[in-house]
């Protein structure tokens, strides 16, 4: 059964024709993501209904819900209890992801990578940046630090 058409709205829960995830990476048709306080929830149809769990986390937290609005809501008031038990433990809340990657390639595609980083005009960090942005198909407008078209 698939979903109804609710639209492009970058932190809702995507149709399946415009779910986040490139064409190949193996993801389910009927796959979508939310955003909500910096983690990711993702989303699947099962059954007639709507199970996720928070992404890039070592604690498990999931959520469900019959329709694109409940399962909205049972995301975010899942991040907004886990939240609150961490606060209430006196822990830090696992963070889903810092913004840096430790990349190791081989040394002729860092050669080639850092010489399409120069002809662009832009950090090497900024050209990797945005080859991901694109490969990743996000849907935000480009940033003052996004590489160049080469």
């Amino acid at each position: 059964m698939a979903p109804p058409d609710v639209g492009l709205a970058a932190k809702r829960i995507l149709t399946p024709k415009a779910v986040w995830w490139p064409q190949g990476c193996g993801r389910g048709e009927t796959e979508g993501m939310l955003e909500y306080r910096g983690y990711l929830g993702v989303v699947e149809a099962d059954d007639g209904a709507f199970v996720g769990r928070v992404a890039g986390l070592r604690d498990v937290i999931t959520f469900e819900g019959d329709t694109y609005a409940e399962v909205e809501q049972a995301f975010h008031d899942s991040v907004d209890d886990y939240l609150a038990f961490c606060d209430a433990r006196g822990e830090p809340p696992d963070r889903p992801y810092s913004g840096k990657i430790p990349l190791r390639v081989d040394p002729e595609l860092h050669r080639r990578a850092a010489a399409q980083a120069q002809a662009a005009g832009v950090s090497l960090n900024q050209w990797i940046a945005g080859r991901l942005e694109q490969v990743l198909v996000t849907p935000r407008a480009p940033t003052a630090n996004s590489p160049k078209e080469s």
